[in-house]
């Protein structure tokens, strides 16, 4: 085999690795629970993500927040595209 054949097979499945399936999730702001609370929990479970997630210094924002399933106040699945800081 090529060496160029293998290096385009690598990335072919760099590539696949690095897909995410978005037909599962919803975007946060579209994130609805079984009830009124159970929406107002799930949206607290996100601002407490969000806030976990910018604590590290790697982290400088949440870009993108999907929802997956959950529970209010139990569990919550969410999914985030998250900004990095710029090393000094």
């Amino acid at each position: 085999m090529r060496e160029a054949d293998r290096c385009g097979k690598k990335a072919k499945r760099k590539m696949k690795m690095n897909s995410t399936d978005f037909s599962k999730v919803v975007p946060t702001d579209e994130m609805r629970g079984d009830s009124e609370s159970d929406t107002t929990l799930l949206k607290q479970m996100l601002a407490a993500g969000k806030t976990y997630l910018r604590s590290f210094r790697w982290c400088d924002s949440t870009v993108e927040s999907y929802f997956g399933l959950g529970v209010g106040g139990v569990v919550a699945v969410f999914l985030f595209r998250i900004g990095q800081r710029k090393r000094a």
